[in-house]
């Protein structure tokens, strides 16, 4: 039988076969002529083997399955016991299956009888029928027959998309009746039956066992991602700190939507991430975007979706990152920079759990819960009217302000501490840890770019420090202001820090063939953050040129 034959259509077959093999019966009788069944009349055969056939291909355990088969077969040729063999996954047949002996008494004294003829039948994908081993030629002569007094015995391979899987064995102390070619044709398209079934079950069998481990593995995930964004992971001993973490505990058992306002590299995504995976939707998605990275065209697909053929390079529908998120979190970078158009359809999705992908006319239904983030103060982009007021407090249900670094007092020498641990082992390399010197600079800095620039710092500190050698303030300060230059004012400092800046922003927006959208997404900033940028250091956007089509 073909792999694609469904067990319906091959149990159409078996029906069709069994018609025919009863009217070949029907006729041998009428000429007086015995015809040989396989069990009891053509009638009953018939009924036995469509009975047969739906009753292992309605079975995908592979145990149950297999003793089914080995059943059925003993019950079609009228055998006293049989055996299943299949092929594991060294090319060995072993036994799997076995109805009236025990498989390890009958391979110490029998096994020897069968083992010729069933290598015969595996070999060759052609049953092996046996009705008589004593008038049968080479079988009549050993001792294991008379010890074992076996008179028929049949092997019939189980094949299926042209491979022998095994063979399934019966036998019996009587002689058995002569097979007609019809009749054995009809045992082997049971067989086939049987092996299309195998091969099913082990197929279920394989993706039960994938789902398994895909249910483990995501589990594992699930608790290193709640172990990573625990509260008591985020450094902070600071009164800035304390009074944050104490709102975050009221806050995570609920839904409500949060908006975090902090500077730059503060920690806002950590923070979300950990509002998240401590809360009620811990088992559900969290999506992230930053609203000012993307033009508008594209973050209104980005968000909503779209239909294919809405707009040049939309080939095929797409759902949105609202339809991502469903029942979990999105986390919105930067929405105080999102256009006053998208705001719009923002507040109607927040107001009514409704969205329309871009190009289709009919809505569908969302429910997700908004973490946002921004560095700007959006009571007074509402003021100024950059800001809608009722999106605003849709997103301000709970406002929490992340402090910057720079008012954090120690909390800069823990999170100094905790980042050499991590870049040592991340680089393997060892330092002696961060000197007194360096100690009283990291605390002395302003550090406008916050936890994100500490971070930086200390790598590249961590990068070019000697084995076993401490970080010293030269390895802290920006990359060509290492050497014998000693003293750093606080005027040259701040001239250092525009310099590394500016220099940062040209090198990336160059790399970036002039794209801003670019830049801003590897530089970590917004789309309007990195134009200021540019302005206040003089540098142009330059866009690579239209080729013609």
């Amino acid at each position: 039988m073909g792999e694609g034959t469904s067990p319906p259509g091959r149990a159409a077959e078996i029906l069709s076969q069994a018609s025919a093999d009863l009217d070949a019966a029907r006729a041998a009788a009428a000429r007086r002529e015995p015809a040989a069944t396989v069990q009891g009349s053509a009638e009953d055969r018939l009924r036995d083997l469509v009975r047969l056939a739906h009753q292992v291909t309605s079975i995908l355990e592979l145990p149950p399955l297999l003793e089914a088969v080995v059943e059925s077969f003993v019950q079609i040729t009228g055998a006293e016991r049989g055996f299943l063999m299949l092929y594991d996954d060294a090319g060995a047949l072993q036994f799997r299956a076995s109805h009236n002996l025990d498989p390890e008494s009958w391979q110490e004294r029998g096994y020897d009888i069968s083992r010729g003829p069933i290598r015969e039948a595996a070999e060759s994908g052609r049953g092996v029928y046996v009705d008589d081993v004593l008038t049968q030629g080479q079988y009549g002569a050993r001792d294991s027959v008379l010890a074992l007094r076996l008179r028929s015995f049949n092997v019939v391979p189980l094949v299926h998309g042209g491979r022998v899987l095994g063979v399934c064995y019966t036998d019996s102390r009587q002689p058995g009746r002569a097979l007609a070619e019809r009749d054995r044709h009809l045992l082997e398209s049971f067989a086939s039956q049987a092996a299309l079934a195998i091969d099913n079950a082990r197929r279920h069998d394989a993706l039960l066992q994938a789902k398994t481990r895909l249910e483990a593995e995501n589990k594992d995930l699930r608790r290193q991602i709640e172990r990573r964004y625990r509260f008591e992971n985020i450094l902070g001993e600071s009164e800035a700190m304390q009074r944050l973490f104490d709102t975050l505990e009221k806050i995570v058992p609920t839904r409500v939507n949060v908006l975090l306002i902090g500077e730059t590299g503060t920690g806002k995504e950590l923070l979300a991430r950990a509002i998240h995976c401590n809360g009620p939707l811990r088992d559900e998605p969290f999506v992230s975007v930053n609203a000012g990275a993307l033009p508008e065209t594209l973050l209104e697909s980005e968000l909503f979706g779209h239909r294919r053929g809405a707009f040049t390079g939309a080939t095929e529908d797409r759902k949105g990152l609202f339809e991502e998120a469903h029942g979990g979190t999105l986390f919105l970078d930067e929405v105080g920079e999102m256009p006053m158009a998208l705001q719009v359809k923002l507040l109607r999705v927040l107001q009514s759990g409704e969205l329309r992908r871009v190009g289709e006319s009919g809505t569908r239904t969302v429910n997700v819960r908004i973490v946002s983030a921004t560095n700007r103060d959006l009571a007074g982009e509402v003021r100024a009217g950059r800001f809608r007021e009722d999106l605003f407090y849709r997103l301000n249900v709970v406002g929490i302000r992340v402090p910057p670094l720079r008012e954090r007092g120690n909390d800069i020498l823990l999170l100094a501490e905790e980042a050499v641990r991590r870049f040592s082992k991340q680089h393997g390399k060892k330092v002696a840890g961060i000197a007194p010197a360096a100690t009283r600079w990291l605390l002395e800095q302003r550090w406008e770019g916050n936890v994100r620039e500490l971070q930086n710092g200390i790598e590249r500190a961590v990068t070019l420090c000697e084995p076993g050698q401490s970080i010293g303030v030269d390895l802290l300060r920006a990359p060509w202001s290492i050497g014998p230059a000693a003293h750093v004012t606080r005027s040259s400092l701040r001239e250092t820090l525009e310099a590394v800046e500016r220099e940062e922003v040209r090198r990336t927006l160059e790399e970036c063939g002039g794209h801003v959208t670019q830049a801003a997404k590897r530089l970590g900033v917004s789309r309007q953050h990195l134009h200021n940028l540019l302005r206040k250091h003089g540098l142009g956007s330059r866009r690579p040129p239209r080729t013609s089509p």
